[in-house]
């Protein structure tokens, strides 16, 4: 007698999760919150320190906890938690003044030797040091979205409150300001004007 296959289910969306989670499935909510906790806190370092991002990311499930009610299946789950997550950054922001360059860590690039790997996490750290430096809060996370979320346009457009076309050209200039301060002959790694360090 052959053995009876049963179906595996295939894992649930975040859009799922999140209606489930609005009908009262505490378990659906847990799962999105263990989904997006460690994104959410590496786009909430860029602009703030590590236990502030701590409790922004917090804060940020818990204000969508609060508010699924509000959620639109229509929408993806990520983009609406991410705007939650930058609006409360801005709130913050605007309570204090800017206390200097904060530090994105990153892990867009894995690298294969422990040498190579310590180099590229250095470059990223580096770069988006530079892009703190030159570049305004919405260029800024747009770039995040777009690079270490993998985020589509349209998305970071709902994100920032801008169109999709804007949010093109946000990325095209950055990426324009970021290169005119950067010297090809070091990899990259000098901003003209200084010396390298």
């Amino acid at each position: 007698m052959p053995e009876s296959i049963t179906p595996t289910s295939s894992p649930k969306s975040d859009e799922e999760l999140a209606v489930l989670a609005c009908r009262g499935s505490r378990s659906s909510f847990e799962e999105l919150a263990r989904r997006h906790q460690v994104p959410l806190l590496h786009f909430l370092r860029q602009w703030t320190t590590a236990e502030e991002a701590e409790d922004l990311t917090q804060e940020a499930m818990i204000r969508a906890y609060e508010n699924l009610e509000r959620y639109r299946p229509d929408a993806k789950f990520k983009t609406w938690l991410f705007t939650i997550a930058r609006r409360l950054c801005l709130n913050l922001k605007r309570r204090r003044r800017p206390e200097g360059r904060s530090e994105a860590l990153s892990s867009l690039v894995a690298a294969s030797e422990p040498a190579e790997e310590v180099a590229a996490a250095e470059d990223r750290r580096w770069l988006w040091q530079l892009a703190g430096d030159i570049l305004g809060e919405r260029e800024r996370t747009v770039l995040w979205l777009y690079y270490a979320e993998d985020m589509p346009v349209k998305e970071i457009a709902r994100v920032v409150g801008r169109s999709p076309s804007a949010v093109k050209t946000m990325l095209f200039r950055s990426r324009r300001k970021l290169a005119e301060k950067m010297d090809p002959a070091e990899h990259g790694r000098t901003i003209r004007g200084e010396r390298p360090r």
